[in-house]
């Protein structure tokens, strides 16, 4: 059912302007603000995914409550981690998809964001590397003003960074005529709840798969 429904989607969005806004928007924000013509299939997916936690959550509890001997005890706990590294995963995509935030700011050299009541970012420089006229490496440098407290911090493409809950990414830059730089304020409440599910799949899969071929050896 679900993947009908996400391949009716695959096909729909294209087709309608709505859904140009949903990759900068909440998804329940969103879908409080779009027709029900438009967004019906994204509802019924929510409740198909409301569903398959529900069912994953009491069939979990019942398969522990009926483990009554230490035969197979890791290979039964394993299987029953990785159903509950989904319920995190999807209690991590619930909370930022009622409360994430992203916004895009352009900043010239010497440029001042407020980013809150007591948070400044003031752009000093950029920073690069070169090779045969190519860039090879670069940083923004940027001052960060904390009440009475100024702290030099450099980001770069592939090193954000993080405060007060938001993370700060390095987007877009331009040297000429003026350094410019192009950053993103994302907040994503959920991104912990994502980590921990993330964690707990993996290791419950890899010690599935090593109890798995252990027993098969013996």
């Amino acid at each position: 059912m679900l993947l009908l429904l996400m391949l009716y989607g695959g096909f729909s969005m294209p087709s309608e302007e709505a859904f140009n806004s949903i990759n900068n928007t909440p998804l329940f924000k969103w879908l409080s603000e779009t027709p029900l013509h438009i967004s019906w299939w994204l509802w019924a997916s929510v409740v198909v995914i409301v569903l398959l936690v529900v069912n994953t959550i009491v069939c979990t509890a019942d398969a522990i409550i009926k483990i009554t001997t230490k035969t197979g005890l890791l290979l039964r706990i394993s299987a029953q981690i990785i159903h509950i590294s989904f319920c995190f995963l999807m209690l991590g995509h619930l909370l930022s998809s009622i409360g994430s935030y992203h916004a895009f700011f352009v900043i010239p050299k010497g440029g001042i964001l407020k980013v809150n009541e007591y948070t400044n970012i003031h752009f000093k420089e950029l920073q690069y590397k070169t090779l045969s006229g190519y860039i090879t490496d670069i940083q923004a440098i940027l001052l960060l003003n904390e009440g009475n407290k100024v702290q030099e911090k450099a980001i770069a493409p592939n090193r954000p960074l993080f405060l007060e809950g938001l993370g700060l990414y390095l987007k877009d830059f331009t040297l000429f005529p003026e350094e410019k730089i192009l950053i993103e304020l994302s907040h994503e409440p959920g991104a912990p709840w994502a980590l921990l599910g993330a964690i707990l799949f993996t290791g419950g899969t890899v010690s599935l798969v090593l109890l798995k071929l252990k027993d098969r050896r013996i």
